[in-house]
């Protein structure tokens, strides 16, 4: 009798050992770590931030969670956050790994030159890129009537914008170097060079602000400062392309001399 109470016993006291084990992984908090590259990408889980990577977030509630990562160039409008969305059991621990892809701004001096990768024509200057849909291993031109070809290395890139001199085609560096001999007259180079300098200032002032507004708009989502950044933007090439001008009437002076 003993015996049988005994082994009773035992068992409930074993299934209730199971079944509190078994509720307890069923409200277990989980976990993650998220890295990425490069590192110290401002991280946010379901809208919470979480610190940068590499980054271990304790205390999660299973079940389906959003992800958001922002570039640790924040203020570069060429990189492009990364969501993501992971589902996690009750005491699930997962290390997650993600990789920034990198556009590139391709802007020639001057503008209008054709971009050709391999034998294709992809589009012209200035553009923006992306590099997926670069062929590996083929390479990359910019061809404008009157200047030579040019090749175009990502890898020489500044935050993500290449800028690539186009030179003239032969005889126009020697009639440049003779217009700036000590014969030239440089009375009226000064107004499209001072215009080349204002239009300079005025477009990095406003591309500054446009940075500005898309700093504003990753941090909070809030659509108008997008819409003002893109206005920000076109004002920014505006200028740009008075800076092109001014330039290309600077040079137009200086071989009529």
């Amino acid at each position: 009798m003993k015996k049988t109470i005994a082994t009773v016993f035992l068992t409930l006291l074993f299934c209730w050992s199971n079944a509190a084990s078994a509720d307890s992984t069923a409200t277990g908090w989980a976990s993650i770590t998220v890295r990425s590259l490069p590192d110290s990408a401002r991280v946010s889980v379901d809208t919470l931030d979480a610190g940068r990577t590499p980054v271990r977030v304790d205390s999660l509630t299973a079940g389906l969670h959003r992800l958001r990562l922002i570039h640790p160039d924040i203020s570069n409008w060429l990189t492009i956050p990364i969501e993501d969305t992971v589902r996690l059991s009750p005491g699930e621990h997962r290390t997650l790994e993600y990789a920034f892809k990198q556009l590139y701004s391709l802007v020639s001096l001057p503008s209008g030159a054709e971009v050709a990768v391999g034998d294709s024509v992809v589009g012209t200057t200035p553009m923006t890129l992306f590099p997926e849909r670069i062929p590996a291993g083929s390479p990359m031109k910019l061809r404008k009537n009157g200047f030579f070809p040019a090749l175009v290395d990502l890898s020489l890139a500044s935050r993500g914008v290449v800028i690539v001199a186009l030179s003239p085609e032969s005889g126009m560096p020697a009639q440049i170097e003779d217009a700036l001999g000590p014969a030239a007259d440089s009375g009226r180079l000064i107004i499209p060079g001072a215009m080349a300098v204002l239009s300079g200032g005025l477009a990095a002032y406003f591309k500054i602000k446009a940075d500005d507004r898309h700093t504003a708009y990753l941090a909070t989502g809030n659509p108008s400062y997008r819409a003002e950044r893109n206005r920000l933007d076109n004002q920014a090439a505006g200028f740009l392309v008075g800076l092109e001008m001014s330039l290309a009437l600077f040079i137009a002076f200086l071989l009529t001399q």
